[in-house]
């Protein structure tokens, strides 16, 4: 179903399919906030991001729309592929009390600064762990806002035609 389609369905369950009580404009809004809170809830959009990590730094900028980081995986000196463990950073500082004190090298863990928009590596990688390319991150990114009635939930994925209503 497109965003015209929506409105039309909305409005005939709202019993007002000529949007006297309830616009389009206010549908739209929260059809957007809805489609948002859908992907927070099953998290089964994923979107895979390649960043590389710089050495001597702990934090990596993740991109503006990220929600939640479900995974991160870093490529080791040896060409192999890790995961990485994944922290609260409460969790963090009451398991790995000296985890700020630790020596650049090989990261171990990370935890995701949602505030920052950060991902923040344990310890911070030496020159040779900052491998280009070196870390894939699957997250979950809002969906890109409808603004047009012929757009389409959740950027057309298919898989998300059930939650469309």
């Amino acid at each position: 179903m497109n965003v015209s389609e929506l409105i039309a369905e909305i409005g005939r369950l709202l019993n007002d399919p000529n949007g006297e009580r309830w616009s389009s404009s206010v549908i739209l809004s929260r059809m957007n906030r809805s489609q948002t809170k859908v992907l927070v809830i099953s998290n089964s959009v994923k979107t895979k991001e390649t960043l590389t990590a710089t050495a001597s730094t702990t934090t990596v900028q993740l991109d503006s729309d990220v929600i939640d980081v479900i995974r991160v995986d870093i490529n080791r000196t040896n060409g192999d592929w890790v995961k990485l463990r994944g922290y609260l950073r409460d969790q963090l500082d009451f398991q790995v009390p000296n985890w700020q004190q630790m020596t650049v090298g090989e990261p171990l863990a990370y935890w995701w600064d949602g505030t920052n928009q950060q991902l923040n590596l344990v310890p911070a990688p030496d020159a040779a762990n900052a491998i280009a390319s070196g870390l894939r991150v699957w997250e979950i990114q809002k969906p890109a806002d409808m603004d047009d009635s012929a757009d389409v939930p959740f950027g057309s994925n298919a898989a998300m035609i059930p939650y469309h209503m």
